[in-house]
């Protein structure tokens, strides 16, 4: 099946662990109309944990939040993402992130509907070489995720 290096040998950093920002829920809640402001934010256990500003504009999303590396000091990120959108085949249109990261380089630009915090930027999943976490997993695991999966 696999080719030369592949298998579950390296550990590699989980999506679920980071922070995202969706497209499509922004989208729902009307918050990509040109001249929106507003705070979206993250919760454990009802306790705001994090939270980010961002405010709308006609083809970007300008988000503007604080980041700290390490315990150092605190630093303001205004960090501006292009949006684009494509038609959907029964009417309306959807909309996208187009990632602004660099990876080796060169500028990533993949159209994505989530940004991960795995760093100073938001970012895709992909610049940030997050895993889903079934990606790791045994073979028990994989067992008696499918087994859970058949009794719900």
């Amino acid at each position: 099946m696999g080719g030369f290096g592949s298998g579950r040998r390296g550990w590699r950093p989980k999506q679920e662990d980071c922070r995202a920002i969706d497209v499509n829920r922004m989208h729902r809640d009307g918050c990509l109309r040109p001249g929106y402001s507003g705070r979206w934010y993250w919760t454990v256990d009802d306790e705001e944990i994090a939270s980010i500003r961002f405010a709308a504009e006609s083809k970007r999303v300008v988000l503007d939040y604080r980041y700290r590396f390490r315990g150092g000091d605190w630093e303001s990120v205004e960090e501006p993402v292009p949006l684009t959108w494509t038609d959907c085949h029964l009417g309306g249109r959807r909309p996208w992130f187009l990632c602004p990261g660099v990876r080796d380089g060169r500028h990533c630009g993949r159209r994505v509907c989530k940004l991960y915090s795995g760093g100073r930027y938001f970012l895709c999943r992909h610049c940030y070489n997050l895993a889903y976490q079934c990606q790791s997993e045994n073979e028990m695991d994989r067992l008696c995720r499918r087994a859970d999966k058949r009794r719900a």
